[in-house]
């Protein structure tokens, strides 16, 4: 156990509902996703993970009487992560990461015959570096594996704020790989900006892309749509796949045959290169499910942690000297080693030559490891693309 507080847990059914009472049934924002970094009533999941982090000095007494007094609030911003995790795995709510849309996932937990691990030992950067190699490695191993994020860009450009949504899918097999991702317009009015609008849109900056390789194959098929910002009746995001840019990339690493890690991230994850790390064993008294929550900064000061990762900021901002200044990464994890949940906020900056931007993204996935989720060829975006054998 690692510093879990058991006077912290709340009902979630009831935060559910404060939640549902929030946002009426004819609000046309249901269906997109409403940008974390807006939302003033309840705290972002990184404030969320933060939060859970123990206190490491002594408060006064007349602090700790003000902290008590507004222990309800405090209450509340530590379940946000747990609530979080049940938004983007369950399609019984829907609300927020939970709404309607056609990457519901039939699977909502592990295979319970799973044997659960041993954590190396006390050491909680170690423990929680073995945790996350281990929940990849687990990744490149399995037959089916599905991976959805619902994610938020938001670009602050002078004195407008810009959100952009960023809908992704990963799905793989031992014999093929496939991932779509669209970032679709929210409130934008940097598109509309004379000069530095220009400039962020003739580099793609709302863009549609889709990625497919096979055991076979000794590169990616990638194809790019630029400017896309469609949404359907049901506010899912689409592109005209007729309209892209082909073109052969890198194969990513998927099935075992491959040397290398399976990873959603381009950054590189070193225990020597994670920091501020926390852990903790969570117990859900409802379902009875255990899995860990942990969280770490990466040490982005040295630059071999963003090395691959920092060229993609590079190539989107057109600034070669932009670098990422924060990155976080949180997660669930079942007790058998698998991700159930992944969180990864980035911050960084970028010179327009006429102004400056910054910038913060937020990922959030979920994961599941059902064939019933993963079916590559009935994929809508896959239609036309993956060819599954």
């Amino acid at each position: 156990m690692y510093g879990y507080d058991r006077n912290n847990q709340l009902d979630d059914d009831r935060v559910i509902e404060t939640l549902m009472d929030s946002a009426p049934e004819n609000d046309p924002k249901r269906k997109t996703l409403k940008p974390a970094f807006k939302q003033k009533d309840f705290r972002t999941e990184k404030q969320a993970i933060k939060a859970l982090k123990p206190k490491k000095k002594s408060l006064p007494a007349k602090v700790i009487t003000i902290i008590v007094s507004c222990s309800a609030a405090f209450l509340v911003a530590v379940l946000v992560v747990t609530l979080c995790c049940v938004f983007l795995i369950s399609p019984k709510v829907n609300y927020e990461f939970a709404f309607k849309n056609v990457h519901n996932f039939v699977a909502l937990s592990i295979d319970p015959r799973n044997k659960a691990i041993s954590l190396p030992g006390d050491d909680v950067t170690e423990n929680v570096y073995y945790l996350y190699q281990r929940a990849n490695s687990i990744c490149k191993d399995a037959d089916y594996l599905t991976v959805y994020n619902k994610g938020m860009v938001l670009t602050i450009v002078g004195a407008t704020e810009n959100y952009m949504n960023v809908d992704t899918v990963v799905m793989k097999t031992q014999d093929e790989y496939f991932k779509v991702e669209h970032r679709v317009k929210d409130v934008f009015p940097l598109a509309d900006a004379p000069i530095v609008g220009k400039i962020f849109m003739s580099r793609g900056g709302v863009n549609s892309t889709r990625l497919y390789a096979t055991h076979d194959s000794e590169t990616a098929k990638k194809q790019l749509v630029t400017n896309a910002n469609d949404v359907d009746e049901e506010g899912v995001p689409y592109a005209d796949w007729s309209k892209a840019t082909d073109s052969n990339v890198d194969k990513p690493v998927f099935e075992n045959s491959q040397d290398g890690e399976f990873t959603l991230m381009l950054h590189t994850i070193r225990q020597d290169l994670i920091k501020d790390c926390y852990l903790e064993l969570y117990k859900d008294e409802e379902t009875k499910e255990e899995y860990y929550i942990m969280t770490f900064n990466l040490d982005v000061s040295n630059p071999e942690a963003t090395t691959e990762s920092r060229k993609e900021i590079v190539a989107g901002t057109g600034d070669k000297n932009t670098a990422f200044s924060e990155v976080v990464v949180g997660a669930t994890v079942w007790k058998d080693g698998s991700f159930r949940t992944l969180t990864v906020t980035e911050k960084w900056q970028a010179d327009f030559k006429v102004t400056q931007g910054d910038f913060e993204m937020q990922y959030n996935w979920h994961f599941s490891y059902d064939p019933e989720d993963c079916n590559i060829a009935d994929y809508p975006d896959a239609q036309g693309f993956a060819v599954n054998k």
